[in-house]
């Protein structure tokens, strides 16, 4: 018994090691399909991601090939609008440069003196003869109001400056006796110098000299 025991034994254990290599064997070759199949399903999908990355850079470059021509344009027409709105003419007073146009300057300043002044009182106007205002070097003077600080879009301090620095006329007398006689009719008898450009004017009256008005030699204004 102890004899076929052991016989019955060995055959069987070769048999159970026979089926265990086979289904080893049947695992190995599912497991090497499987990864062969793997491998092509990503050689594919790395293929497919490949050609798609193309076809995107490919139209990337297209979509800035045609675009380029519509930036340049809106970039152009930007351009065009900055240069349009900087270009863009105002009331304000131009800064010296070769192309500063002082005629432009005198006759904004002219008429800020003359017209422009709104409800500022008498003391505080700058207050000028037109025929003194009209003999005024406007460049000259221009030129020194910006070298000396002033803004040169600031048309109110550029009045002031020239009220306060304007050089006398060296014919101030003949300009004031003139539009003086022309507003009142009476000539000037003599001048008295009170200080700064100021000056008391007198004329005759009944036979009498008499002080009529104060007058700035420098802007022909006169009061009293």
């Amino acid at each position: 018994m102890i004899s076929l025991f052991n016989k019955k034994s060995i055959t069987g254990t070769i048999v159970a090691l026979c089926l265990v290599f086979m289904v080893g064997c049947s695992s190995k070759v599912n497991t090497l399909s499987g990864n062969d199949n793997a491998n092509s399903t990503n050689k594919t999908n790395t293929t497919n991601s490949n050609e798609s990355s193309t076809n995107n850079v490919a139209n990337t470059s297209s979509a800035n090939i045609i675009n380029t021509p519509k930036d340049q344009g809106n970039v152009a027409k930007q351009n065009s609008t900055t240069t349009n709105n900087s270009t863009s003419v105002s009331n304000k007073i131009p800064s010296q440069d070769s192309t500063t146009n002082y005629e432009d300057i005198a006759a904004k300043v002219k008429d800020y003196i003359l017209n422009g002044q709104g409800n500022k009182s008498s003391a505080e106007s700058f207050n000028w003869n037109p025929a003194f205002l009209n003999q005024v070097d406007m460049e000259n003077l221009y030129k020194k109001y910006i070298a000396s600080g002033g803004q040169a879009n600031n048309v109110e301090n550029f009045a002031k400056y020239i009220t306060f620095n304007a050089p006398v006329p060296s014919n101030w007398k003949e300009l004031f006796e003139k539009t003086y006689y022309a507003s009142y009719g009476k000539k000037i008898s003599r001048y008295e110098y009170l200080g700064n450009d100021l000056y008391q004017v007198y004329v005759v009256i009944n036979g009498k000299e008499v002080p009529y008005v104060a007058v700035s030699s420098r802007t022909g204004n006169y009061h009293g």
